[in-house]
């Protein structure tokens, strides 16, 4: 359906459009399937700035709303970003700290 091909590919909730990564574009194809399955406009939607976004060619990274107006999409991970602290047992810890039993 890409002529430049794409990855990446999610129906929307509609079933109207497929959307798609081609590059760093996210890209919506109007679908129509009368008379006969075929792609009626492309377009972009928007550009990503490379490596701001997880990307992957075996399975899609992002969803779409219920109505699809929205998109959710994982975001790649900050190097200078804080690190992230695992607590085991935490409500253990909180009683014991608060007094509790």
């Amino acid at each position: 359906m890409s002529p430049g091909g794409g990855t990446e590919p999610r129906w929307a909730r509609s079933g109207r459009e497929l959307f798609f990564r081609s590059d760093t574009r996210l890209v919506a194809a109007q679908i129509q399937t009368v008379p006969e399955l075929s792609v009626v406009t492309l377009d972009s939607l928007f550009a990503q700035p490379p490596g701001l976004y997880e990307g992957s060619n075996n399975h899609t990274t992002y969803d779409i709303d219920s109505d699809d107006s929205h998109f959710l999409m994982i975001r790649q991970r900050d190097p200078e970003a804080e690190r992230l602290v695992v607590v085991l047992n935490f409500f253990e810890e909180l009683k014991e700290r608060m007094g509790g039993n």
